[in-house]
């Protein structure tokens, strides 16, 4: 098994693992397709099909599930139930347990699971160490996650939903396509801290048995924004999956994804015996805040948009995630709906106050205020959201009367642009304390 992966990947691997700097995807696929869980519960719900004479037309999770659901003697809350059911019953001794052992007993701060049982959450929770859990609705309801950034403290995150929240499992055809769609267009988003860890320019990432030879993946990898700044892994036994097309392997390949087939359970215990060969993990940094960075969205007036571009500029240098549709938006884009998205995802917004923003009668840049002043609402006090900047005297508009501002002007351009980021971090200091404590 070990000569599938190379030994680069092996050193960069181990290396940031004990780092601290991986993250791990754990998918349904870490052993022969017949015998996964996901591949039994095909199987159950199959034969309940079968049980009232219908003919079973797919072999997929996804496929079945569909089926069962679209059946005039069974439905969505049929589904649900057998689903529930069949997890609760499933013995922690089927053959990929010892795998979840195995990774469990690695230094990982964030776990993220497309697989709908707990046995690796089981695993973590026998190490001893405090596990903090979350979960994705692809259609809502989704809570801000407690997440610490130390792998004394990981966070399990359930992508695709969890037993104890039916309406949140994608289970369906149907499922897979909406659950994508709203990943994609961030409707809603993953929580900032897990959206912030993906896309740290320092993480690796470790894909086991995810399935990310399925083309759909390559969908999600891009609505997560998931860094590609270094050499990631995925392992997954290919060879026991239908045969598929070059261009898969190339597509992660030019996307710095190692893709390599290999049985699951051997490379898990490889990896952790080089893991342990080496010294195991660097003495761990005290448990602290995640290295996230805020986000930072700028209105402004057309007529402002050099005062708009320097403050960009500005804020990135500082470390910020800062958005300017002058900068972000490229050809072939939905300018609209992006601006909606990246609104609503936004920690802060940023409105350039000036003569041309208070004489705007009917202009875009109203819809972005009151969306702005939406998003606003979902932050509760003492945190700030919406601030305006006053750029130059004007006269202050009367939908941003009630927000204080801060002043941007040009004799002490430096000296405010200092005291707005020393502003936000405070405040998104606090929030992180906040959602941690």
């Amino acid at each position: 098994m070990t000569a599938t992966v190379r030994d680069r990947d092996w050193e960069n691997l181990v290396w940031n693992v004990r780092r601290g700097r991986s993250v791990l995807f754990v998918g349904p696929q870490i052993g022969p397709s017949e015998q996964t869980s996901t591949a039994a519960l095909a199987h159950h719900l199959g034969d309940l099909l079968r049980d009232e004479g219908r003919i079973v037309t797919g072999r997929s999770l996804a496929a079945v599930a569909q089926q069962f659901e679209d059946d005039p003697q069974f439905g969505r809350s049929d589904l649900e139930r057998e689903v529930a059911r069949f997890y609760a019953t499933s013995a922690s001794s089927t053959p990929d347990a010892e795998i979840d052992r195995t990774l469990a007993s690695l230094p990982f701060s964030l776990c993220v699971t497309s697989r709908l049982d707990a046995r690796l959450e089981a695993a973590l929770r026998a190490t001893g160490r405090r596990v903090e859990v979350g979960r994705y609705h692809f259609r809502g309801a989704n809570q801000p996650v407690a997440f610490a950034n130390a792998p004394a403290s990981p966070l399990l995150y359930y992508l695709h939903g969890t037993i104890d929240d039916p309406t949140s499992l994608v289970l369906t055809e149907r499922d897979v396509l909406e659950f994508l769609e709203n990943v994609v267009a961030r409707r809603p988003g993953l929580p900032d801290a897990v959206c912030g860890h993906l896309q740290k320019r320092d993480t690796t990432f470790l894909f086991v048995g995810f399935g990310l030879r399925h083309p759909y993946l390559r969908m999600l990898l891009h609505g997560l924004r998931v860094n590609d700044g270094d050499r990631s892994l995925a392992v997954e036994q290919l060879a026991s999956a239908p045969d598929q097309p070059d261009d898969a392997v190339l597509f992660y390949e030019r996307g710095k994804i190692s893709l390599r087939d290999a049985e699951v359970a051997e490379f898990a215990a490889e990896l952790a015996r080089r893991f342990q060969a080496v010294g195991g993990a660097l003495a761990e940094p005290a448990p602290g805040l995640p290295a996230v960075r805020p986000r930072v969205f700028i209105s402004y007036a057309s007529e402002d948009a050099q005062q708009a571009k320097r403050l960009y500029e500005a804020l990135g240098e500082s470390g910020f995630d800062t958005w300017l549709d002058k900068v972000r938006l490229e050809g072939g884009t939905r300018w609209d709906a992006m601006i909606e998205q990246e609104i609503d995802r936004s920690d802060y917004v940023l409105i350039l106050q000036s003569r041309a923003l208070a004489a705007k009668v009917d202009s875009y840049v109203n819809k972005e205020i009151a969306l702005a002043r939406q998003r606003a609402l979902r932050v509760s006090d003492p945190f700030k959201c919406l601030i305006p900047l006053e750029i130059e005297p004007c006269e202050r508009r009367p939908d941003l009367a009630s927000y204080q501002a801060e002043t941007l002007t040009p004799e002490r351009y430096s000296d405010d642009v200092q005291k707005l980021v020393s502003l936000i971090k405070r405040d998104y200091q606090k929030r992180q304390r906040e959602r941690v404590g």
